[in-house]
């Protein structure tokens, strides 16, 4: 929590495209001792290093898994180095389909045995799929994943009032062309499907 005219910084994902930042620099700004004991904790109990990928949605904290969080994992795990086991403290809302998977592919260039998720309270579709993916999952009576259909922006998709394509789920759009055909009936071809969608 900010003290009273205390500078928050800005978070990454509201940095100007084009910008390069200091992500070391910028996680010592942000007063993060308060967790350091707790980080210690776990890592002296199981034996690993542990990183905190944490989303919960409110301001400064963006509410997404997006590309803006693969450059600072990137510069950790370089700091880290290559190690036996990594535990990934996950707490998010989902995020980008693409970024999960990358996401795990660099956890596991670093975690050179055992890669271990912990999700105290949610990890629901982006973040699910890292779970998943994971060697070890460990959760609380109390956490939850969830389903892990993927959503697509595209620039064909319908818009919202800002011009902004409403994302739509990929079970959605295979829903919507097995209606098609089913309706096409016998003159349904590959052309009149295009000519439609």
């Amino acid at each position: 929590m900010a003290k009273p005219h205390q500078k928050i910084p800005t978070p990454p994902s509201q940095i100007p495209q084009g910008m390069t930042i200091n992500f070391g620099e910028l996680l010592r700004q942000w007063d993060l001792n308060a967790a350091k004991p707790i980080i210690e904790a776990i890592e002296r109990k199981r034996g690993t290093k542990l990183i905190s990928l944490t989303y919960n949605g409110n301001p400064p904290t963006p509410s997404a898994i997006t590309p803006v969080v693969l450059n600072p994992l990137e510069q950790i795990l370089s700091e880290i180095g290559e190690v036996p086991r990594i535990d990934l403290f996950l707490e998010s809302g989902g995020g980008v389909t693409e970024v999960p998977w990358r996401i795990v592919c660099l956890l596991r260039e670093f975690a050179t045995e055992h890669l271990a998720v912990i999700v105290s309270k949610r990890a629901l579709s982006g973040a699910t799929h890292i779970s998943i993916a994971a060697d070890e999952l460990v959760m609380t009576p109390f956490s939850v994943l969830s389903s892990v259909d993927p959503t697509r922006r595209h620039p064909l998709l319908p818009k919202d009032a800002n011009g902004t394509p409403i994302p739509t789920s990929v079970e959605d759009l295979k829903h919507c062309i097995g209606f098609i055909r089913e309706q096409l009936g016998e003159s349904y071809n590959n052309q009149n499907l295009a000519l439609i969608i």
